[in-house]
């Protein structure tokens, strides 16, 4: 038979392994790409942008992150425009 003071003890231990247990990874969902998914009260902002992630050569656990945004359309003509201008004036 336990005692008021050790039910009580017996029900705080409970409660501690109940929200340790919560909390291991192997419970936690995975996002779109096989990460754990962030919980929303964590981060409740997302970017529309994406963004790649490179290792530095010959360093140790350094990396450089780069927005990876496509080229949209009117940058690409803006482009091809202006090298098409730059070969025209040098054959010139």
């Amino acid at each position: 038979m336990l005692t008021k003071q050790e039910e009580l003890k017996l029900r705080l231990i409970m409660e501690l392994l109940k929200e340790t247990e919560e909390k291991q990874p192997d419970n936690r969902l995975r996002d779109e790409r096989g990460r754990f998914a962030k919980e929303e009260e964590e981060y409740p902002y997302r970017s529309e942008r994406e963004i790649k992630v490179v290792k530095r050569r010959g360093t140790y656990g350094t990396y450089d992150v780069k927005d990876h945004e496509p080229y949209s359309t009117t940058d690409l003509l803006i482009c091809t425009v202006v090298a098409f201008t730059a070969v025209a004036i040098l054959m010139i």
